[in-house]
Protein backbone atom coordinates (compact mmCIF):
# COMPACT_ATOMS: atom_id res chain seq x y z
CA UNK A 1 0.00 0.00 0.00
CA UNK A 2 1.18 3.44 -0.46
CA UNK A 3 2.36 5.18 2.38
CA UNK A 4 1.38 8.81 3.72
CA UNK A 5 4.00 10.64 1.65
CA UNK A 6 3.39 8.65 -1.49
CA UNK A 7 -0.39 9.60 -1.59
CA UNK A 8 0.78 13.34 -0.91
CA UNK A 9 2.88 13.18 -3.75
CA UNK A 10 -0.24 11.68 -5.38
CA UNK A 11 -2.67 14.62 -4.51
CA UNK A 12 0.12 17.26 -5.55
CA UNK A 13 0.27 15.37 -9.25
CA UNK A 14 -3.22 15.25 -9.29
CA UNK A 15 -2.95 19.13 -8.30
CA UNK A 16 -0.50 19.79 -11.65
CA UNK A 17 -3.34 18.33 -13.71
CA UNK A 18 -6.03 20.16 -12.31
CA UNK A 19 -4.00 23.90 -13.18
CA UNK A 20 -3.62 22.15 -16.58
CA UNK A 21 -7.19 21.64 -17.18
CA UNK A 22 -8.01 25.27 -15.69
CA UNK A 23 -6.24 26.71 -18.84
CA UNK A 24 -9.82 26.11 -20.54
CA UNK A 25 -12.07 25.52 -17.71
CA UNK A 26 -15.86 25.55 -20.49
CA UNK A 27 -14.43 22.62 -21.96
CA UNK A 28 -12.92 20.99 -18.81
CA UNK A 29 -15.04 21.95 -15.78
CA UNK A 30 -16.21 18.11 -15.48
CA UNK A 31 -12.44 17.09 -15.69
CA UNK A 32 -11.55 19.41 -13.05
CA UNK A 33 -14.49 18.01 -10.77
CA UNK A 34 -13.12 14.55 -11.20
CA UNK A 35 -9.53 15.28 -10.81
CA UNK A 36 -10.18 17.54 -7.56
CA UNK A 37 -12.40 14.09 -6.23
CA UNK A 38 -9.20 11.88 -7.30
CA UNK A 39 -7.14 15.19 -5.14
CA UNK A 40 -9.64 14.47 -2.33
CA UNK A 41 -9.19 10.72 -2.52
CA UNK A 42 -5.07 10.74 -2.36
CA UNK A 43 -5.76 13.33 0.48
CA UNK A 44 -8.15 10.73 2.74
CA UNK A 45 -6.21 7.84 1.84
CA UNK A 46 -3.08 9.78 3.40
CA UNK A 47 -5.00 10.65 6.43
CA UNK A 48 -5.84 7.15 6.62
CA UNK A 49 -2.40 5.64 6.37
CA UNK A 50 -1.20 8.17 9.40
CA UNK A 51 -4.40 6.43 11.65
CA UNK A 52 -3.03 3.17 12.61
CA UNK A 53 -6.77 2.22 13.08
CA UNK A 54 -7.98 2.55 9.46
CA UNK A 55 -4.75 2.25 7.23
CA UNK A 56 -6.44 2.15 3.70
CA UNK A 57 -9.47 1.87 1.84
CA UNK A 58 -10.05 -0.68 -0.62
CA UNK A 59 -12.50 0.86 -2.53
CA UNK A 60 -14.86 3.97 -2.93
CA UNK A 61 -17.57 2.53 -1.07
CA UNK A 62 -15.02 1.37 2.10
CA UNK A 63 -13.29 4.86 2.29
CA UNK A 64 -17.20 6.87 1.95
CA UNK A 65 -18.05 4.56 5.22
CA UNK A 66 -14.85 4.57 6.83
CA UNK A 67 -14.99 9.07 6.38
CA UNK A 68 -18.64 8.33 7.68
CA UNK A 69 -18.30 6.22 10.81
CA UNK A 70 -15.24 8.12 11.85
CA UNK A 71 -16.33 11.20 14.10
CA UNK A 72 -13.19 12.94 14.16
CA UNK A 73 -13.37 13.09 9.89
CA UNK A 74 -17.22 14.78 9.67
CA UNK A 75 -14.96 17.79 8.43
CA UNK A 76 -13.55 15.85 5.71
CA UNK A 77 -16.69 13.59 4.92
CA UNK A 78 -18.81 16.91 4.76
CA UNK A 79 -17.10 18.24 1.75
CA UNK A 80 -16.02 14.62 0.29
CA UNK A 81 -19.11 13.94 -0.44
CA UNK A 82 -20.45 16.46 -3.04
CA UNK A 83 -17.12 16.32 -4.73
CA UNK A 84 -17.88 12.61 -5.17
CA UNK A 85 -21.79 13.28 -6.56
CA UNK A 86 -19.89 16.05 -9.14
CA UNK A 87 -17.34 13.39 -10.18
CA UNK A 88 -20.22 10.72 -10.63
CA UNK A 89 -21.93 13.25 -12.46
CA UNK A 90 -19.31 14.54 -14.53
CA UNK A 91 -18.00 10.80 -15.56
CA UNK A 92 -20.91 9.00 -16.15
CA UNK A 93 -23.43 11.77 -17.32
CA UNK A 94 -21.58 13.92 -19.29
CA UNK A 95 -23.97 14.25 -22.88
CA UNK A 96 -27.22 14.39 -20.38
CA UNK A 97 -26.00 17.96 -19.94
CA UNK A 98 -26.69 17.13 -15.92
CA UNK A 99 -23.25 18.02 -14.76
CA UNK A 100 -23.83 21.50 -15.99
CA UNK A 101 -27.22 22.08 -15.03
CA UNK A 102 -25.64 21.73 -11.53
CA UNK A 103 -22.34 23.40 -11.69
CA UNK A 104 -21.55 26.05 -14.30
CA UNK A 105 -17.61 26.04 -14.66
CA UNK A 106 -17.61 29.32 -12.22
CA UNK A 107 -19.42 27.18 -9.38
CA UNK A 108 -16.69 24.73 -10.17
CA UNK A 109 -14.06 26.75 -9.14
CA UNK A 110 -15.47 28.49 -6.89
CA UNK A 111 -17.49 25.46 -5.00
CA UNK A 112 -15.90 22.39 -5.75
CA UNK A 113 -12.27 23.92 -5.51
CA UNK A 114 -12.27 26.85 -3.81
CA UNK A 115 -14.70 25.60 -0.77
CA UNK A 116 -15.09 22.25 -0.59
CA UNK A 117 -11.20 20.73 -1.82
CA UNK A 118 -9.74 23.53 0.55
CA UNK A 119 -11.62 22.72 3.67
CA UNK A 120 -10.42 18.62 2.87
CA UNK A 121 -7.29 20.38 2.71
CA UNK A 122 -7.69 22.43 5.55
CA UNK A 123 -9.06 19.31 7.65
CA UNK A 124 -6.70 16.97 6.38
CA UNK A 125 -3.90 18.68 7.35
CA UNK A 126 -4.48 18.25 11.41
CA UNK A 127 -4.13 14.45 10.63
CA UNK A 128 -1.13 14.33 8.81
CA UNK A 129 2.27 13.83 9.86
CA UNK A 130 3.61 14.84 6.61
CA UNK A 131 1.26 17.86 6.23
CA UNK A 132 3.87 20.81 4.92
CA UNK A 133 4.27 18.32 2.46
CA UNK A 134 0.82 19.29 0.53
CA UNK A 135 0.47 21.72 -1.82
CA UNK A 136 -2.42 24.14 -1.14
CA UNK A 137 -5.51 24.73 -4.33
CA UNK A 138 -4.84 28.84 -3.18
CA UNK A 139 -2.13 28.37 -5.05
CA UNK A 140 -3.67 27.33 -8.05
CA UNK A 141 -6.65 29.16 -7.49
CA UNK A 142 -4.65 32.47 -7.32
CA UNK A 143 -2.40 31.49 -10.76
CA UNK A 144 0.54 30.26 -9.32
CA UNK A 145 0.55 26.86 -10.49
CA UNK A 146 0.95 24.27 -8.19
CA UNK A 147 3.09 26.28 -5.38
Amino acid sequence: MPTEAKHIASANRTQLTIAHLLEKLNQNSPWVATTAFYKAVHIVEAVFDNDKNIGHSSDHYSRENTLKQTRKYNQIVKHYLPLLRASIFARYLPSSGVFETYWTPENVVSQLLGHHLRQIEKSAKGFLSDRDNLDDIRAVLDGGGSC
